[in-house]
């Protein structure tokens, strides 16, 4: 498309979204010669055959700065301004559900505490990990923005809010927001004073998130931080002096970087690759995979980790409850430092690390050639599509006839039908062993 033709794509569509027709209509309407029409409707009707569906500004704004890290022209996708109107709606959707469990008991005149350092020695893993982790970010979208690098700062914002508050953190805090996690042997007292500091650090990271946003989504972090804002466990009535976002200010890296917690972030990460290598290995042997919560802990299947040292021992004693609750599994954490209790019948296992494994006692030779079969299958079918897709990206005309969009498309297709491809050959590599040694 070309401006000097006048069927360039107008952003107030992309806003607002527009049919087929009415692009059709404004295209024909335009300067456009006869020649020049036909080919820009067939183009037309071939990138956007439905329209353009309507997109907003916020997804506008993040997608033209997402674009900032190539040259003076943008070839900009209208797919990828729909994406970020579905991450502006994950935004929406995230802080909407979390706000009710910002709700607290205590009265707004008395018994808050006024700053949430004061409440750091109540904090979780989780919590402390969580906390590092907006401080990393709040570094990276700073930096980024004074190099005039708004494409790393806006890719950072979204994958922390996405990949670790949302997919992370509020997964974890779930039993201590809803209240419903008694531990035993615990004192109630520990456990409300865990959920207010669970409360506290939620509220932190949407709080800091719509303020790291707004320079690049300015409509919707204003309307969720009004309530956020007002949601604030800490901080009473009288001091929610801020009417606007405009007016807060905006998160610098001294304000948290006494929250960079290394020794947090490591244990966090061993316990979340625990949890990949519980989920990956039950997967793989279809140990159990209930689509529905068992009726009662007794249902649950009992998954065994073996660690080789204390620290490491003690470290997945501590994180025992949120492993069990994230792999809806009851966990048994073993010692065996001098390797005494390896079992010597041939067992799935996923390493984690040198000093913990994951077995699968489940040793049935039929499922273990069961799932080789479905493996073989999925490997054949994923190489041959990634065949394919090759066969025709370097057909003699896909650079100049295919639309940019489309070879995007094709692209990050080829890319998932090969990781697809790679991690069915793995498996297969690791079940055709153990096989063998049936």
């Amino acid at each position: 498309m070309s401006k000097s033709l006048g069927n360039v794509i107008d952003p107030l569509h992309v806003i607002s979204g527009i049919s087929r027709e009415q692009l059709l209509t404004n295209l024909q309407g335009g300067n456009v010669g006869s020649r020049e029409l036909k080919k820009a409707e067939k183009e037309l009707k071939k990138e956007f055959p439905k329209g353009i569906p309507t997109c907003g500004a916020d997804a506008l704004r993040f997608t033209l700065a997402s674009y900032l890290q190539q040259g003076r022209q943008i070839n900009m996708d209208v797919q990828r301004v729909v994406s970020y109107r579905h991450f502006c709606n994950k935004v929406w959707n995230a802080v909407r559900y979390a706000l009710p469990l910002l709700e607290t008991e205590e009265d707004a005149a008395g018994n808050k505490q006024a700053d949430l350092s004061s409440l750091r020695d109540d904090m979780t893993l989780a919590d402390r990990w969580i906390m590092s982790r907006l401080a990393t970010v709040v570094s990276e979208v700073n930096n980024g923005i004074a190099a005039n690098q708004l494409a790393t700062s806006v890719a950072a914002i979204q994958r922390f809010f996405v990949q670790e508050l949302c997919d992370v953190y509020i997964e974890f805090s779930k039993p201590v927001l809803y209240g419903n996690r008694l531990e035993e042997g615990v004192d109630f007292e520990v456990q409300h004073a865990r959920k207010r500091s669970a409360q506290a650090t939620l509220h932190r990271c949407l709080d800091y998130s719509m303020r790291l946003l707004h320079p690049f989504t300015p409509f919707v972090t204003e309307e969720l931080w009004q309530r956020i804002r007002d949601a604030d466990p800490l901080t009473t009535a009288s001091n929610k002096h801020e009417t606007s976002i405009l007016c807060s200010e905006y998160p610098e890296e001294t304000h948290m970087h006494s929250w960079i917690d290394t020794n947090a972030e490591e244990r966090m990460a061993f316990v979340i690759n625990v949890i990949h290598g519980i989920r990956s290995l039950r997967h793989t042997v279809k140990v159990l995979a209930p689509n529905a919560a068992p009726a009662g802990d007794n249902e649950l299947p009992t998954i065994r980790i073996v660690c080789a040292s204390n620290t490491v021992y003690s470290e997945l004693k501590d994180a025992q409850r949120d492993l069990e609750t994230q792999c809806r599994v009851n966990v048994d954490v073993a010692l065996d430092v001098d390797g005494s209790s390896a079992s010597s019948k041939h067992v799935l296992t996923h390493s984690v690390s040198d000093s913990c494994r994951v077995p699968d006692d489940a040793e049935t030779t039929q499922r273990v050639a069961s799932e080789i079969a479905r493996l073989e299958k999925r490997a054949s079918k994923s190489a041959a599509a990634a065949e394919a897709l090759i066969r025709r990206q370097q057909g003699p005309h896909y650079a100049s006839k295919v639309p940019e969009s489309v070879q995007a498309q094709d692209a990050h297709r080829l890319t998932q039908l090969q990781t697809d491809t790679h991690a069915a050959e793995k498996s297969l590599a690791a079940l055709r062993e153990l096989q063998q040694l049936y």
